[in-house]
């Protein structure tokens, strides 16, 4: 079990420097990859220009771990995420706050759903709290999924007690939940359903609707377009073939209705965002009413 680290720790004085290499070794043992953090920050204490490659130094070799604490008696504790768990950020700016922080979203999230369950837990210098998780691949590095709420996985890192804030303020672990105290809990499905939700459904053709063949030629090669259109282009094919159709909308050759059905579906297959399609065949069916195109009769 790790020593609470419920005090501010002293920068200097053999005690605190201790206790960081005592904490540094604990989480290895623990199989939680460790490296060091300069004193006081979250920046890596390997310099890039020294070889240094931030969390990907993380390591669970004890010797390596001791020489490096040996270097650098004060550095905070960097914790690299992903293998050995991943880490719910919740970011709490107090009274200070201008706009919803991490507190608004976290008492949002368990009205709604209830409590989080059981599991590693630290406050952080910041004012803010963690909570860690077990392993799951489906989880990546992300900001503000809700206002304040942050996620930490593979590629990531955290800084652990029994390291110091800039402000001053130690980490520590919430008593009765640190390492070896508690284990790691999976989290609730509706918490990484929220973090990574599921892809929409690819919608079912719709038939379509238009005032002659020629209409419905143009509608379904627009909609083919947009459908197939690369990653990098979709959003821009899909105000271009919504200008073209609305071209034909306003010359009576097609219903704006159909139109908007036939893009929709094509974009959602494409993968764009619901919202992203509203606003992007509205721009272009603006743009396609105020020039008018007949094209051929059929």
């Amino acid at each position: 079990m790790l020593a609470d680290t419920s005090a501010v720790l002293e920068t200097a004085g053999g005690d605190a420097r201790s206790e960081l290499l005592e904490h540094a070794l604990a989480y290895a043992e623990l199989g939680w990859p460790v490296f060091p953090l300069a004193p006081r920050t979250k920046v890596p204490a390997i310099a890039k220009r020294d070889g240094g490659r931030g969390v990907h130094d993380a390591t669970i070799d004890l010797d390596r771990i001791q020489a490096w604490w040996e270097r650098w008696p004060d550095a905070n504790i960097g914790l690299a995420a992903g293998a050995a768990f991943w880490v719910l950020d919740v970011d709490y700016d107090g009274w200070e706050a201008t706009g919803p922080d991490g507190g608004d979203s976290f008492a949002l999230l368990t009205k709604r759903y209830g409590r989080l369950p059981p599991t590693v837990q630290q406050l952080t210098g910041g004012g803010g709290w963690q909570y860690l998780w077990a392993p799951d691949e489906r989880i990546g590095n992300g900001v503000g999924f809700l206002p304040g709420l942050d996620t930490r996985a593979a590629g990531g890192y955290i800084a652990a007690p029994s390291s110091i804030h800039p402000s001053g303020r130690a980490y520590h672990w919430r008593r009765g939940h640190a390492p070896g105290e508690i284990a790691l809990a999976p989290a609730p499905a509706w918490l990484v359903a929220l973090i990574k939700p599921p892809p929409p459904p690819r919608p079912a053709p719709r038939p379509v609707h238009a005032a002659d063949s020629y209409g419905r030629a143009a509608l379904e090669g627009e909609a083919k377009a947009v459908t197939n259109a690369g990653a990098g282009a979709r959003n821009a094919t899909l105000f271009k073939a919504a200008a073209r159709l609305g071209e034909l909308a306003a010359a009576g050759r097609l219903e704006q209705g159909a139109i908007r059905a036939a893009l929709t579906d094509a974009g959602l297959s494409a993968g764009l965002q619901r919202i992203e399609i509203d606003r992007t065949i509205a721009s272009g069916l603006q743009r396609g009413f105020a020039n008018p195109r007949g094209g051929p009769r059929s």
